[in-house]
């Protein structure tokens, strides 16, 4: 792992929501751990998110938690895809803006890796 380009993982699965609901795309969960895998491919460091792989593509426990957490609060629905909420939308907006005041630079590197825009807020 290349410590001096690290980024949040829960950064990168907010900052995938935050996307998808701008542009009305669906999510799942074997999407951001995708977006794990290309991240790793590009020597930028999530620190330890386990990836395995499944028939067609790869799977992040991690990112399962993640979106687990969101429907146990009720930010989020069920369905296939998984629909977040204008609270969890927020929540991500926040943990999206607390990596960027600490880890910026990082945190747009790996986001223009993947091809990921986030809305400006404030």
């Amino acid at each position: 792992m290349n410590l001096a380009r690290s980024v949040s993982p829960q950064a990168i699965m907010a900052a995938a929501v935050l996307n998808a609901n701008a542009k009305g795309a669906s999510l799942d969960i074997e999407s951001v751990s995708k977006l794990f895998l290309e991240l790793e491919q590009e020597g930028i460091g999530l620190g330890e998110i386990a990836l395995r792989k499944v028939p067609g593509g790869v799977y992040s426990d991690d990112a399962e938690a993640f979106v687990g957490r969101f429907l146990a609060a009720g930010y989020a629905t069920a369905r296939s895809p998984i629909t977040f909420n204008e609270e969890g939308v927020e929540i991500c907006k926040k943990i999206v803006e607390k990596e960027s005041s600490k880890n910026s630079a990082n945190l747009q590197a790996a986001l223009s890796v993947l091809g990921i825009s986030v809305p400006e807020s404030k």
